[in-house]
């Protein structure tokens, strides 16, 4: 079975700066190229497997989620078993009775972030990548 995946250049301008900002910081140039080339898979993890976590922190408020709910969204980031972004597309996915949403594990390509992010996943979502 074939694993969907995608490019940095695929996800939205404000995602692929996030990426090339973590894959910086962490990795400097050689991560810089590595995310350049590499083809993140997409794991469906449970929806269930993210905490609840505080919301509407910034200028993203209610309204901006609450365009999400019913939509297709951009893919949550994770690393390994930290959730790094998409607190809004989770509580979307949640209102939408989804049980499943997209992400990409930047530990895919050599990164590895022990603390900060939004939280811990809940679960080892790992045994969702090789269904």
């Amino acid at each position: 079975m074939n694993t969907p995946g995608c490019l940095i250049a695929e996800l939205p301008n404000d995602l692929q700066v996030l990426v090339w900002d973590l894959a910086g910081d962490f990795l400097g140039p050689q991560g810089l190229k590595r995310v350049e080339a590499h083809r993140f898979a997409i794991h469906r993890v449970p929806v269930n497997a993210f905490p609840r976590v505080r919301m509407w922190t910034d200028y993203r408020n209610r309204e901006y989620s609450e365009a999400m709910i019913g939509r297709e969204v951009p893919p949550v980031l994770v690393c390994g078993g930290l959730w790094l972004d998409g607190r809004n597309r989770v509580w979307a996915a949640r209102q939408s009775g989804r049980s499943e949403v997209d992400c990409i594990d930047l530990s895919e390509i050599g990164l590895r972030v022990r603390c900060g992010g939004l939280a811990k996943l809940r679960r080892n979502w790992l045994k969702y990548i090789f269904r």
